[in-house]
């Protein structure tokens, strides 16, 4: 009994950890928004806004980060285009999803601006996630 209650609590402050966490990037990728024309209802909006993009985005996120990865594994790109590759495909999944979250939500209007600044943001933040292996050799 005593081990199932500890496996319990380990995972429910696991998911407590993990949504705290979002609603802060949520709330600080809202305020770098907010400077930039968006308008929300409530705080509540603005973490669903984010929380629903996450999810929307996710397949078109591991698309952006899968091919660069995986070309750069097959040595058909050099690390430096497989992370251009990631840049730019993530850039564009997060403005799509933003866009789509956007437009079926009532509660946040996004402005195009405020959308492709959080977008780079975003993008860059995940760039250093592109490694080489080890037994990767540089090609041009």
């Amino acid at each position: 009994m005593k081990e199932g209650l500890t496996k319990h609590t380990g995972a429910i402050i696991g998911i407590v950890a993990m949504v705290a966490l979002l609603s802060v990037l949520a709330i600080f990728g809202g305020a770098i928004m907010k400077l930039l024309g968006l308008q929300y209802d409530s705080i509540g909006s603005i973490i669903t806004f984010f929380v629903v993009v996450g999810i929307l985005g996710l397949p078109l996120e591991m698309l952006a980060q899968g091919l660069p990865k995986a070309l750069l594994h097959l040595n058909k790109v050099s690390l430096i285009w497989a992370r251009v590759l990631f840049f730019v495909f993530d850039t564009i999944a997060t403005i799509v999803a933003m866009m789509i979250v956007d437009f079926l939500m009532q509660s946040v209007s996004a402005t195009d601006l405020s959308i492709f600044v959080i977008s780079i943001l975003m993008a860059a933040m995940g760039v250093g996630d592109i490694k080489a292996n080890p037994a990767h050799r540089e090609t041009s």
